[in-house]
């Protein structure tokens, strides 16, 4: 079969995680259009993770089912922990942890 698609989903993960990182740093800080670029890099990294989930030797239905469970899961427990956090971290910390876990996937190999 023929990949009609020329970029790998690796490049594509790194372009998203790239254009993600910086604004994850910033967000707490400045305005709303820095939150619509920390969307849009995770936007293109998401695509990267669906077409690394499709090209899988594996069962693509469960595996992409998965992959939506953990997305669903993280969306919905991910800003309560954060709520917790806010007695401990300012927001503006918040943001520059996240922004380090982030960065450091860019570390990651394989």
């Amino acid at each position: 079969m023929q990949d009609v698609f020329s970029v790998k989903e690796r490049t594509i993960i790194w372009i998203g995680l790239v254009f993600f990182c910086p604004w994850g740093f910033f967000c707490g800080k400045v305005s709303i259009p820095w939150l619509f670029k920390l969307g849009g890099g995770s936007g293109i990294a998401m695509v990267g993770f669906a077409l690394a989930v499709a090209r899988m030797n594996a069962d693509r239905g469960l595996a992409m089912g998965l992959f939506n469970t953990t997305i669903y899961a993280g969306l919905s427990l991910l800003p309560i922990v954060a709520g917790l956090l806010t007695e401990v971290l300012s927001f503006e910390e918040l943001f520059i942890v996240n922004g380090c876990v982030l960065a450091g996937t860019l570390l990651l190999r394989d």
